[in-house]
């Protein structure tokens, strides 16, 4: 079990907010394979507090998603804890603060992992949504902005003002900013912080690829699993983890046809949320790791990249998956 404020999950993996890809679509593909608690993307908070953009469906639960976090982003106290309460009486169930985001055009506004470097004002933002809502708050942090003694440094004294301020949850990336997505994840920070304060509940993230990674991290003493750039076109990841971290037997990877049945529901409900002629541009973003198991791996790929229209990208799919 995971939990984090008032919310207990059954299982301690999390579908992580993925900008451009963690939509309705995605969302349900995730819960269909264990996921409880699932994400939109990042919300700027400037956007989530203000009224006109909050009633559009893309920033707002569906039917049927009674368990959803909201990820807002943003360096104005006031803002903040407008859009984090804002987003609570629309429906969701739990607020994330994103002080992690590597992008450069994020950076360049001094939003999420800028915030790295001011321990201050991070404490701040916290201390104003705190006092804003009722919800469980989880902050996504990296490990640094870079690897200096000084960032490192920084990183260790927010975790504590955090803890000490009452955080639920903190979902930790093993990266620096600076290091976007190269390299390795470095845990040792991860485990650091879970050690040095045993009661709050640490999630981990960062390059959770198969099963048995995630396993291995949950087995090293944190509390949960952010599962991200391996649960896009492989929700089998879920699965798989869930049943190891169960003491189940890990499921037989998915047939050729069972993948395509997949690809086929997933694209069949983006076609419910996106105008006519999007959604083959939006599912190529997919395909490469949906065909990972296939024999033909390559030609299909290409095939589904060359598709422009929807019922060319269906035909695809099922010819070469049988289904």
């Amino acid at each position: 079990m995971l939990k984090i404020g008032n919310l207990e999950l059954s299982c301690p993996l999390i579908a992580a907010p993925l900008s451009g890809y963690t939509n309705w679509a995605m969302r349900n593909i995730c819960r269909d394979f264990g996921a409880e608690l699932t994400f939109p993307g990042v919300f700027l908070a400037k956007s989530a507090a203000m009224p006109k953009v909050l009633c559009k469906q893309c920033f707002r639960p569906y039917p049927g998603e009674e368990l959803l976090g909201a990820q807002i982003m943003g360096t104005d106290p006031e803002i903040m804890a407008k859009a984090a309460k804002d987003l609570e009486q629309t429906g969701y169930k739990l607020i994330d603060l994103n002080f992690a985001c590597p992008a450069p055009k994020v950076l360049r506004r001094g939003r999420g992992g800028h915030m790295l470097g001011k321990p201050e004002a991070v404490g701040e933002i916290f201390d104003r949504v705190r006092g804003s809502i009722d919800l469980p708050i989880s902050v996504k942090l990296r490990i640094g902005y870079d690897k200096t003694a000084e960032s490192l440094e920084s990183f260790y004294q927010i975790c504590e003002t955090l803890t000490r301020l009452g955080a639920d949850a903190l979902v930790i990336h093993g990266r620096t900013t600076l290091q976007k997505y190269s390299g390795s994840a470095n845990w040792q920070p991860i485990y650091e912080i879970k050690r040095l304060h045993p009661e709050l509940t640490v999630i981990g993230s960062g390059d959770i690829f198969t099963p048995e990674a995630a396993a291995e991290k949950l087995d090293a003493g944190i509390d949960g699993v952010l599962l991200a750039r391996g649960v896009v076109g492989n929700p089998w990841l879920i699965s798989e983890a869930r049943a190891i971290i169960e003491g189940r037997e890990k499921p037989a990877p998915p047939t050729v046809q069972e993948a395509g049945e997949v690809m086929l529901r997933h694209i069949s409900m983006l076609q419910q949320i996106q105008e006519e002629g999007r959604v083959t541009r939006f599912f190529r973003k997919f395909a490469s790791q949906y065909c990972k198991r296939h024999p033909q791996r390559k030609k299909v790929v290409l095939e589904i990249m060359a598709a422009e229209i929807e019922s060319e990208l269906i035909e695809i799919i099922k010819r070469n998956f049988g289904c």
